[in-house]
């Protein structure tokens, strides 16, 4: 018994631990309802006698709106714990919500504390976090239909199991085990580190965060794209399609309980057969094949007449996939800087882009995985290869079809010494080749054509292009101040600002500074600890110049095509655009390495997973629990 124990101890203790975790997550929504009296864990109804209306009239068993900003005054003859508070309604358009609560404070002191958000006319249910206890609730309603009609009220405090939750705290665990149990492997081979936390941290949040769009930047266009991608010339539109695409065009990018996303799916799934629209489409390459992963995975539920909230989860969980896959073999290509690699793979802001509909996390990824053919390529003891170099111009083509200015690191080919090549010649016309595809892909991204076009749409801004480098070329000095103060005095929080490293786009922002202090310690660890790369004086010039080019092109591209004519703030940047430019600025700064002598090996790849693990609980603590 003994023997059996000491052998499967680790699977025992990770039983333990997942017992204890699904324990922690069940106190942690039921804590406060388990302290009631039975008779108060139900879901209790508001009737007329404990309510004050203001432009509502009770006709009919319901609530009808009567005049302009209707609202519900409910007073409780005692203070008592409310888990949320639900109505059931119905109108013609959305509408904005204001809920002000009195509520006890930490001392037990009476204060009002308000929520507010937007919601959709679908649904016809609203339902809101309270978990306080409460003396007064005010429903506070604005909207510019003539119809709004409640008909039912009522306060719940049934225990919740939400199961997202449980899923995250499991997965949580068996991503602990996995790292524990296949430690000897996965020192020798870190990609499998990286696949363990990617997926297990990647559902999570895929599994937590709104099954919506408008949760990372431009994510409706992106999932209209991958509609469209690999549809034919032609497609059609449900209003299951519409629904998702325009749920949040209102303004709110969430729903706020479990109950709302149910009724959102349901609508979802009963609305999906219905043909709206047929459209002829044209659709760039950049278009196509960016979106590849998600949109086959869309005609296939969607043929086979899946769920749509499921088409539409599963649409997400491809380009994850495809992504934490991109990835995996990027870092078990490269022969150098496998942790450096694992760092930039993992980093919240590109993880979560790669759970929606973007093509950001794709650019990445394909880039990184270019970089790694030529490091291999560069410092691999076997038998060197054309293919490598095939395979690092490819990859890099792939990489910046969707975003073409990163093109010019098909530059780095110029890395590789001469010699290094089967002869001269070899070099010669592959580094000829390189040049010229550069100057093709240049030549799309810089049209001619686009010079006399509106500039970027969603500003809705009707200047033309043509203004704005009139407005430079004219005025050269104001520009540059322009440009010094909006892109020169913010270049290293560019880097390792909070925002380029913590931000989970539009959905929240980590508020705790101690994950993104964390997260800076980490990459300042791992640039002492990593393994010094030997480049030379012109190498470093090359590194420097493509670095500083790219820099300043994301904000004379973003002031040029997005910014209002002579604006003093360059508009649209953010840090996702630098999220390419990590590799090869660390490539940059490598010279300050042989100035430190610390010892070089990969004892410090747990030190990473435990960093990443610590910082990404905390994100699905404060960022993602308390949505529902």
């Amino acid at each position: 018994m003994g023997h059996i124990l000491h052998k499967y101890k680790l699977e025992l203790f990770s039983l333990l631990g997942l017992t204890l975790s699904l324990l922690a997550v069940f106190l942690y929504q039921n804590g406060n309802i388990l302290k009631l009296q039975k008779e108060q864990r139900t879901q209790l109804p508001i009737s007329l006698e404990n309510t004050e209306l203001t432009c509502f009239e009770y006709s009919d068993n319901k609530l009808v709106k009567t005049c302009d900003n209707p609202k519900v005054l409910i007073k409780l003859d005692n203070p008592q714990y409310i888990d949320n508070i639900s109505f059931i309604y119905s109108t013609d358009k959305n509408y904005s919500w204001f809920i002000n609560t009195l509520e006890a404070d930490y001392y037990g002191q009476s204060k009002i504390k308000t929520k507010s958000g937007q919601q959709s006319k679908v649904i016809n249910m609203f339902s809101e976090n309270i978990a306080n206890v409460v003396s007064e609730i005010t429903l506070d309603i604005r909207t510019e239909s003539n119809l709004f009609d409640i008909s039912s009220i009522y306060i719940d405090n049934t225990p919740k199991y939400y199961p997202q939750y449980y899923i995250f705290a499991t997965l949580t665990v068996l991503s602990i085990y996995l790292l524990i149990k296949f430690k000897k492997k996965i020192k020798h081979n870190p990609e499998y580190g990286f696949l363990i936390i990617a997926i297990s941290f990647g559902i999570s949040i895929l599994l937590l965060t709104p099954n919506t769009t408008y949760v990372v930047w431009d994510d409706a266009t992106h999932f209209i794209r991958s509609w469209e991608a690999i549809g034919g010339s032609s497609t059609y539109y449900t209003n299951s399609f519409y629904a998702e695409k325009d749920y949040t065009n209102f303004g709110s990018n969430r729903f706020n309980t479990q109950e709302e996303y149910e009724a959102f799916h349901n609508y979802l799934d009963n609305n999906n057969t219905t043909e709206v629209i047929f459209t002829p489409k044209t659709l760039s390459i950049k278009d196509i094949i960016s979106y590849i992963p998600s949109s086959l995975t869309l005609h296939i539920l969607n043929y086979a007449k899946a769920p749509f909230h499921w088409t539409y989860f599963f649409g997400r969980f491809t380009n994850l996939i495809a992504y934490v896959l991109v990835v995996f073999f990027a870092i078990r290509k490269t022969p150098k800087l496998k942790n450096t690699f694992t760092i930039i793979g993992l980093l919240p802001t590109t993880l979560f882009m790669a759970t929606q509909y973007h093509y950001d996390p794709y650019v990445s990824g394909f880039i990184l995985l270019s970089l790694a053919h030529l490091l291999n390529y560069l410092y691999t003891h076997k038998k060197r290869k054309r293919l490598d170099i095939i395979l690092f111009i490819v990859f890099m083509l792939i990489g910046t079809n969707a975003k073409k200015m990163y093109i010019f690191y098909i530059l780095l080919i110029f890395l590789i010494p001469s010699d290094k090549f089967k002869n001269k010649k070899q070099s010669y016309i592959i580094k000829v080749l390189c040049i010229i595809a550069m100057l093709v892909v240049c030549a799309m991204f810089i049209n001619p054509s686009t010079i006399d076009i509106e500039q970027d749409s969603r500003i809705g801004s009707t200047s033309l292009v043509s203004d704005q480098i009139k407005a430079i070329f004219t005025q050269p000095i104001s520009f540059l101040r322009v440009f010094y103060d909006s892109a020169v005095k913010t270049i290293i929080e560019s880097f390792v600002g909070e925002s380029a490293l913590m931000c989970l786009s539009h959905l929240e922002i980590v508020i705790a500074n101690n994950t993104h202090y964390l997260l800076l310690f980490l990459i300042i660890y791992n640039f002492f600890a990593e393994e010094y790369i030997i480049l030379k004086t012109k190498d470093i010039i090359l590194l420097t110049s493509l670095n500083i080019l790219l820099w300043a092109l994301v904000y004379g591209v973003m002031y040029i095509s997005f910014t209002p004519v002579r604006n003093d703030v360059i508009w649209g940047v953010t840090y996702r655009y630098f999220l390419p430019l990590h590799l090869p600025v660390f490539l940059m700064l490598m010279p300050l390495k042989k100035f430190l002598k610390m010892d070089t090996n990969k004892s410090n790849l747990y030190f990473i997973y435990g960093v990443y693990f610590a910082v990404y609980i905390a994100i699905v603590l404060e960022n993602l629990f308390p949505i529902l």
